[in-house]
């Protein structure tokens, strides 16, 4: 008859998943310790989700440029190396906003519409970033707007910065890759009886509020960024927080109850009864596992 087990249990996975976000941001480029430190460990998922979806994941990606694009000459250049970088997976910081060193910042239009805008200048400057003083050419008030996924980053169209509201953008999509925002169509037989303003996206964004837009007759578009909250923040952001929380809950919870099993394949190794039993949370890209530090076993 198998002896009962009697040991001593240490299992913290919520520490161990904020402790692998502090050290994720940790190795984020531009970010310093002193930008988090303060922020509170239930917000930490969100703020680290919030900053990877601003910052786009350097990797090689496909481009694809819209009939739409047109760059004047001057910032061809500048566009030129867009592409580059982008094709050979090399990082595009140096070109987004200087708001990227804000981890708290929300930005509105990747938010609601899923676009990152892009500064055209070629020359560094100290801090990191191309150069975009329009008081060196007003040509440099013109941005790339595009939307990057894993595999892809598709250009839409060079409009100066105040086109962050213009539903052109969304259009520009819908017309040239429907299928990349088919899962945020509606119902056909639906359309807009009084479409929107682009002042008014302007308006609704400020207070957190939630529209369609139709790009064209019985083209009805919800948010195709993942929308955002009343305060603004990133709601996709959110929803990734919210899974890997539950997701870690859920691992402890079947740990607790299924604790015969480990102890049986730890006993099965180490050749006798645990005294003590450490598992913590090893995580490896997007996949999960237990270690049981004195036994060295990781269960999958």
């Amino acid at each position: 008859m198998v002896a009962p087990f009697n040991f001593k249990l240490t299992l913290d996975f919520h520490g161990d998943w904020i402790k692998f976000i502090k050290f994720e941001l940790g190795q984020l480029p531009i970010l310093q310790e002193k930008d988090y430190i303060n922020i509170p460990q239930n917000k930490l998922d969100y703020y680290y989700f919030n900053w990877l979806k601003r910052a786009i994941r350097p990797k090689p990606r496909n481009v694809h440029i819209s009939k739409e694009l047109d760059c004047h000459t001057r910032l061809q250049e500048g566009l030129d190396l867009i592409i580059e970088k982008i094709e050979k997976g090399e990082e595009l910081i140096p070109h987004l906003s200087r708001k990227i060193k804000d981890i708290n910042y929300s930005d509105q239009l990747l938010n609601d519409w899923g676009i990152h805008h892009l500064h055209l200048g070629t020359l560094i400057e100290e801090d990191g970033f191309v150069q975009r003083n329009s008081r060196v050419s007003h040509l440099y008030k013109f941005l790339l707007y595009a939307r990057f996924n894993e595999e892809n980053a598709y250009l839409i169209v060079v409009m100066d910065h105040k086109s962050f509201s213009n539903q052109r953008l969304v259009q520009i999509i819908h017309y040239n890759w429907p299928e990349t925002i088919k899962q945020f169509k509606v119902d056909e037989a639906f359309t807009l009886d009084d479409p929107i303003s682009n002042e008014f996206v302007k308006e609704l964004r400020k207070i957190g509020g939630t529209y369609f837009i139709e790009a064209e007759k019985g083209a009805v578009y919800t948010p195709i960024g993942g929308g955002y909250s009343i305060g603004g923040t990133s709601l996709s952001a959110l929803t990734a927080g919210d899974y890997y929380h539950h997701k870690v809950t859920n691992l402890e919870k079947q740990v607790k109850e299924n604790m015969f099993f480990y102890l049986g394949a730890i006993r099965e190794k180490i050749g006798r009864n645990p005294k003590q039993v450490h598992f913590k949370l090893y995580i490896e890209k997007d996949n999960f596992y237990i270690y049981e530090i004195y036994s060295e076993i990781l269960f999958k």
